[in-house]
């Protein structure tokens, strides 16, 4: 049989065509290891909205592998991809050869020598992440919760020539079954997902491994089986890190709603994104695909630019006037300049800006460098509450919603007879994408041309916010 493995399955688009996509995956045994690594060549169909496998299940490697732990990182050209696994055989002959690597160009996929340490590599359950920077390489390790050991290792990485240096190592003493580690978007910050604790560690510290600071802690009574435990992480396309329950299954995602912030401010939140299905440890395996070549560097050949693509979200004071900007560009933006739809601006890559008057404002960011600029602008809609003089209402529940997840049909039931009450649904990256105006009772609502997925709700009365929530669209 095949067994599920982490992070042992990912897709590459290959070089210099558009048309074709390289599935790479590892073959699961029971024991938590890999026996072989494969290659399977998939090919959109020209004129159709399918795709065909050309190969299927090619061998790469046929050896003892490392349960998961496979990631792939740009090449400093902008184009070429390496790829990385590791190997799980641990011999009094050979304790050091561990990592295979591959480059994946134009011509294929080539293998490299085989990374030699300096000192062995601890083999167990884990993950292993390139910062999204593509400077750095790092892996984590829990070896079983009988011996105690958790192995963190931090190498510096050179997109040009494949090559791993300045390894810093930390080992630990806990009750950890599994874990995981995931970089911050901006690469200075690490975050280990410790199985019940989630550890932050600054790589701009002087010492990185004294900088380590516990940012959240899993509440015994939450463990099971409304939140499970911190698993393997994500960066998502909103920069928020997303993180999966290990050992059991859990309707939820873990959340870093603000990974950049060092410190507690960082703000974790358990259990903070619902899901559709129940999922025990499964979260996607995405290399960073936006990041381009290595300006200025050996490799820098194939005459590509980092283009600057601009991208952002938002964070609102719920009600509130002030809102924080939150820059998601990429391909190596120097200078950003804020337009926020009011005669204001920011020259800041993540601003703050308070509206001194309700209505729907026209925010844009501009980003550039040496080789061009792009804007995205979207629309905010700043609530009336805050700026009437009389009080806010006390909190309380005017609506409910339900069934979560919801089918086709969404179910509203507005408790209390409110002035104009409308119910609107927000997308992940907070842009509206359907409004009614409701009834006091009960009433059904069509939400059957949306895509599966995590909206945000709000009831408003007469513009103002009185309530808010989440509702996940099913399939």
């Amino acid at each position: 049989p095949n067994y599920p493995v982490r992070q042992g399955a990912l897709f590459l688009p290959m070089p210099g065509d558009t048309s074709t996509y390289s599935l790479f995956h590892l073959r699961g045994e029971f024991g938590s290891y890999s026996s072989a690594f494969f290659h399977t060549l998939i090919q959109r169909i020209p004129g159709e909205e399918g795709f065909q496998v050309l190969e299927k299940n090619v061998p790469i490697l046929q050896t003892k592998l490392e349960h998961g732990k496979l990631t792939s990182v740009k090449h400093a050209n902008g184009r070429d991809w390496w790829l990385f696994v590791l190997r799980n055989q641990n011999t009094q002959e050979d304790t050091t050869r561990q990592l295979f690597r591959f480059l994946v160009d134009d011509q294929g996929i080539t293998s490299l020598n085989p990374k030699f340490f300096d000192r062995p590599i601890q083999l167990g359950l884990g993950q292993v992440h390139f910062s999204p920077d593509g400077t750095k390489y790092a892996m984590f390790t829990t070896v079983n919760y009988q011996e105690k050991g958790q192995y963190l290792d931090i190498f510096e990485f050179d997109r040009c020539s494949g090559s791993l240096s300045n390894r810093i190592s930390h080992e630990y003493f806990e009750d950890v079954y599994s874990g995981g580690l995931v970089f911050a978007p901006n690469s200075e910050l690490l975050y280990v997902l410790s199985y019940d604790d989630i550890y932050q560690y600054d790589l701009t510290a002087p010492d990185v491994i004294a900088s380590r600071q516990l940012v959240a802690t899993m509440d015994i009574n939450d463990w099971w089986p409304q939140a499970g435990t911190f698993f393997q992480g994500q960066i998502g396309p909103d920069g928020k890190i997303y993180i999966a329950n290990g050992h059991v299954s859990a309707g939820n995602l873990h959340v870093i709603h603000r990974p950049n912030v060092r410190g507690p401010g960082c703000m974790v939140e358990i259990a903070g994104l619902p899901l559709p299905n129940l999922n025990s440890g499964s979260i996607p395996n995405i290399p960073n695909f936006r990041l381009g070549p290595l300006d200025g560097s050996p490799c820098d050949t194939l005459g590509l630019d980092n283009l600057p693509w601009a991208h952002w979200r938002w964070e609102q004071e719920q009600p509130g006037s002030t809102f924080s900007f939150l820059d998601l560009s990429a391909f190596e933006p120097t200078a950003w300049s804020w337009e926020f739809g009011d005669g204001a601006g920011s020259t800041e890559r993540f601003p703050t800006h308070t509206y001194t008057a309700p209505g729907t404002y026209t925010a844009c960011l501009t980003v550039s460098n040496a080789y061009g600029e792009d804007t995205f602008c979207r629309e905010l809609l700043v609530d009336e509450l805050t700026h009437t003089t009389a009080p806010p209402r006390p909190a309380a529940e005017y609506a409910r919603v339900y069934p979560n997840p919801a089918g086709p049909r969404l179910f509203l039931t507005v408790l209390e007879n409110l002035a104009r009450p409308s119910f609107h649904l927000q997308d992940a990256l907070g842009r509206e994408v359907s409004r009614w105006a409701v009834q006091p009772g009960a009433q059904p609502l069509d939400v059957s041309r949306l895509p599966a997925g995590l909206y945000t709700w709000q009831l408003r009365e007469a513009g103002r916010l009185l309530q808010s929530g989440r509702v996940v669209k099913g399939e």
